[in-house]
């Protein structure tokens, strides 16, 4: 069997075979043997309590346990090193043909239940026998020559991982112990295989190494954002430090709007990591009120710088919703930088209400979010590298705008048509007869459901 942690597992000793029922010569092959091993050990003085024993061992076991015969195979190598063949592993390597014929006389004599689940087997008569698919693939050939080499090398343990599949196809992730048999004849070679699914288990240490990895992308797109404002603060410092009667007042005036410009994205870049570090740790808090979605939106716009190439487009309608004002203010920024950033030259920028939300919508006729890339572009430390995403995107925009709606009872939301790329923002309304209302809300897992409007 040859199926890929390196975890402790229970290795069943074969100085003492499992009877079974009669009808298959290599099963009537290991009663005899057991039978003769039971006989032959002086310490032995039940040997048919001692088989019943491996019986029960064998067949509770919860790891999958196969023993197969490789007598056959050991005659096999004999030949061909009678035949001439002095490298066997690369005999093996180069010759498909070898490979096959060698794979073919190993003989499966014996699974426990745990085998039959852990392949999808439909019985344990369909894993018996010499192996076959799914257990003998293209991806499997290399493991089953390390088998038959720790055979002609005479090394009694093997431990490896590989991949396989189920009956059903599936792939999977498997740990294997292969144990030779302890003082056998060279012509009665079995060996007991222990086969662990860590698929899961893999899974999770690629999730963490992802983590990592997009953390390690964080600090280091990070680094670069605040790098390039500071670098631009300091050179304009410097250059009025030097030369401020060299300037005319129009000239210093322009100057510090630049320092002011570079420090204010500064600060942005800042708060978005501190709400990144408050999510994490679950400590986000928001103080909802009675807002006006439009005027908080048009105190945003009045501080965004657009670039001459893009058009913006703004149509602005009272649209009363439950906010926290600070936090709207920081949803609204990042999605109007998104897309001055990495949107089209056609920015429209609107407000509305339905009687379950109110609403702030921006488009661009940019190239959008890859299909592929919506769900992830919501995920905390993702820097795509779409042509959307700039090097200077560190990722945190988009998860924080929605963890913010979220915490605040809305939702934010992606869509794609037409050619125009849309982010729209969902909060709740207040009741009618509500004028003044505020109420603090602490959050650590996205806060409350979205209004209906907003799925």
């Amino acid at each position: 069997m040859s199926p890929g942690p390196h975890a402790d597992s229970v290795v069943v000793p074969v100085s003492q075979n499992p009877p079974s029922s009669k009808g298959s010569p290599a099963i009537a092959q290991k009663d005899k043997k057991a039978d003769v091993m039971a006989t032959s050990d002086p310490s032995n003085k039940n040997p048919t309590k001692a088989g019943d024993r491996y019986r029960r061992v064998f067949e509770s076991a919860p790891i999958a346990l196969f023993e197969e015969d490789f007598s056959a195979v050991w005659g096999w190598i004999d030949r061909q090193r009678a035949a001439g063949v002095a490298d066997i592993r690369q005999h093996l390597e180069s010759s498909p043909e070898a490979i096959r014929e060698a794979v073919s006389l190993i003989e499966i004599v014996d699974v426990n239940p745990a085998a039959v689940e852990l392949l999808g087997a439909p019985s344990r008569g369909d894993v018996l026998g010499s192996p076959k698919d799914p257990i003998v693939t293209e991806q499997s050939l290399p493991w089953f020559i390390e088998e038959i080499m720790a055979l002609a090398e005479d090394r009694p343990k093997l431990h490896f991982d590989m991949t396989g599949h189920t009956f059903a196809g599936d792939e999977r992730d498997f740990t294997v112990i292969w144990v030779l048999g302890p003082d056998r004849p060279a012509a009665d070679s079995h060996v007991v295989v222990a086969v662990l699914d860590v698929t899961e288990q893999r899974g999770r240490e690629k999730e963490l190494l992802a983590l990592m990895e997009s953390k390690d992308a964080l600090i280091a797109s990070v680094s670069h954002e605040l790098r390039t404002p500071l670098t631009a603060i300091m050179g304009f410092a410097q250059e009025l430090g030097v030369g401020w009667d060299q300037f005319a007042d129009w000239e210093r005036r322009e100057i510090i709007a630049q320092v002011g410009a570079q420090a204010s994205e500064l600060n942005d870049l800042v708060e978005d990591l501190l709400i990144a570090a408050r999510l994490e740790n679950h400590s986000l808090s928001v103080l909802v009120e009675v807002v006006d979605l439009a005027e908080v939106v048009r105190s945003t716009l009045d501080c965004q710088t657009t670039p001459n190439a893009q058009h913006l487009s703004v149509s602005l309608e009272e649209s009363i919703a439950l906010a926290d004002p600070r936090r709207l203010r920081q949803i609204a920024r990042n999605l109007l930088t998104n897309a001055v950033r990495h949107g089209g030259k056609q920015i429209l920028v609107s407000t509305e209400s339905s009687k379950d939300a109110a609403c702030l919508v921006v488009r661009d006729d940019g190239s959008g979010l890859p299909p592929e890339h919506i769900e992830t572009a919501f995920g905390r430390y993702v820097a795509l590298s779409s042509a959307r995403h700039s090097p200077r995107s560190i990722g945190l925009g988009l998860p924080i705008s929605r963890h913010l709606a979220q915490a605040m009872g809305g939702n934010l939301t992606y869509n794609r048509q037409d050619g125009w790329t849309e982010f729209k923002l969902l909060l709740p309304r207040p009741p009618q007869d509500t004028t003044d209302q505020s109420n603090t809300t602490q959050t650590g897992n996205g806060g409350a459901d979205p209004p209906s409007a907003a799925r």
